[in-house]
C-alpha cells in the first residue's frame, strides 16, 4: 500500500455490526487513516451507521462501493461469506483486513491468499491477540519457565443468543450454514495463541465437537501434539469456564 507522508488512507468498511462500530471508534483515533465509506445490505443500516461514526457516504450497491476508489476496506459481514467480500475487493485492487476467521476452509483462504499475492496487496485477519505486543513478551519469557511439558488454553463464553436457541428462536449466530460454529468463533483465538506460543504440530490432532440439535457446533476440545508436549484447546458458546488457561 504506496502512500505519500501527506495521504491518508481510505478506508471502507463492509457491514454494519457491532464489531464494524468498534473498528470505526478506533480509526477516528489513527491520523493516518480516514473512514470513507460503508456499505450495508439495507439503506436504513448504512444511513444510521454512517451518521453515528460521521462516514462521508454509505452505499447498498456493492459495486459502486468496490469501485470507489478505496484503499483498504475492513470486512465485517458473516463468516460465510468472508471469501466472497474478500475476492471482490482483491479483484478491485484494495488491501483487505478481514474480520475472523478469514475463510469458511483451507480451500477458500488459498485462493484469497492467491489473489492477494498476484495482486501484490495486503490480506490480514482481524486476530488482535495474535498480534498484541503482551504475546511477544510472553513468547520472550517462555525459557525461564524451563520446558512446557503440557499446555491448557480455555476460551469458553455462554452466548448472549444462546437462551433464544434453548426457546426456539434460532439467530444466525447457531445456524450452521453461516459459518459461526463454536470452533470458528471462539475456538480460533485460542488456536491463534497455541500456535504462536508452541509452533505447528509434528503428527495428527484429535478433536471432538459437541453438536447441537440442528447440526451446529456448540462446544468442542482440541489436543495438539508437539514432539516433547501436548496442548489441549476447549472452547464453547453454550458454557462458561471459570479455569484459566495455564
Amino acid at each position: 500500500m504506496k502512500k505519500s507522508a501527506m495521504d491518508k488512507i481510505r478506508l471502507g468498511i463492509v457491514g454494519t455490526n457491532f464489531v464494524s462500530d468498534w473498528l470505526a471508534d478506533a480509526v477516528s483515533l489513527i491520523p493516518d487513516l480516514e473512514l470513507d465509506s460503508v456499505l450495508s445490505r439495507t439503506e436504513e443500516n448504512g444511513a444510521r451507521f454512517a451518521e453515528a461514526h460521521a462516514v462521508p457516504s454509505y452505499f447498498c450497491d456493492d459495486e459502486s462501493f468496490f469501485n470507489s476508489g478505496l484503499d483498504a476496506v475492513y470486512i465485517a459481514v458473516p463468516n460465510s461469506l468472508h471469501f466472497e467480500y474478500t475476492l471482490r475487493a482483491l479483484n478491485a485492487g484494495i488491501n483487505v483486513l478481514c474480520e475472523k476467521p478469514i475463510a469458511s476452509n483451507r480451500a477458500e483462504f488459498i485462493k484469497m491468499r492467491d489473489a492477494a499475492e498476484k495482486s501484490g496487496l495486503v490480506l490480514l485477519e482481524a486476530m488482535r491477540p495474535a498480534y498484541d505486543p503482551a504475546l511477544d513478551v510472553i513468547r520472550g519469557m517462555m525459557s525461564e519457565i524451563g520446558t512446557v511439558r503440557h499446555a491448557s488454553l480455555v476460551f469458553c463464553q455462554y452466548s448472549s443468543r444462546y437462551d433464544r436457541y434453548r426457546s426456539g428462536e434460532i439467530m444466525r449466530a447457531f445456524m450452521p450454514e453461516f459459518s459461526n460454529a463454536a470452533v470458528m468463533d471462539i475456538g480460533v483465538y485460542p488456536i491463534h495463541i497455541c500456535l504462536r506460543l508452541f509452533g505447528y504440530p509434528t503428527s495428527e490432532i484429535i478433536s471432538h465437537s459437541v453438536i447441537l440439535e440442528n447440526g451446529f457446533e456448540g462446544a468442542g476440545e482440541i489436543l495438539i501434539p508437539y514432539d516433547s508436549m501436548s496442548a489441549v484447546i476447549s472452547y464453547s458458546k453454550i458454557a462458561d469456564s471459570h479455569v484459566m488457561s495455564t
